[in-house]
């Protein structure tokens, strides 16, 4: 892990710039893969588990919070679009797993075969998510006026 010390003067713009990119990303994505690709695999299995209608301030509030831990950790202090990837990869890992577990763990019949593909949903999303938010911090930043 790199405790690389991340850019101190990094423009508001850039990580302004860098919070849509990614917010948007991660909002497409995961609403592409609930709301398509993996729908009929989560109504099988989660059942009268699944929240009708979803509740949307709670989705957005972990929207927020969750792009921003993003944007702390894999985004910023990265290096590089790989670098975020990787960092973004990791984070997912540890959260969606911490998430999974748990409720595998206290939630009476949570089912088991959502475990691994969720993990490996969050990983997917969270890497591209900080992928794609790295790049357009770069691209922001690289066009700021140098300050004194």
């Amino acid at each position: 892990m790199s405790l690389r010390q991340p850019d101190q003067a990094a423009p508001i713009k850039a990580l302004f710039g860098a919070f849509v990119a990614s917010a948007v990303a991660f909002s497409l994505l995961d609403l592409l893969w609930l709301g398509v690709v993996a729908r009929g695999f989560y109504d099988t299995h989660m059942g009268p588990l699944k929240a009708d209608p979803v509740n949307g301030l709670a989705a957005v509030l972990f929207y927020v919070m969750f792009i921003s831990v993003v944007l702390i950790y894999a985004i910023y202090r990265a290096s590089s679009p790989k670098d975020a990837l990787r960092r973004g990869a990791e984070l997912g890992f540890a959260t969606y797993a911490t998430y999974e577990l748990t409720n595998w763990a206290v939630i009476q019949d949570w089912p088991s075969v959502l475990v691994l593909p969720d993990i490996l949903w969050g990983v997917v999303l969270t890497g591209c998510t900080a992928w794609a938010g790295r790049r357009v911090f770069e691209r922001l930043h690289s066009t700021a006026p140098d300050h004194p």
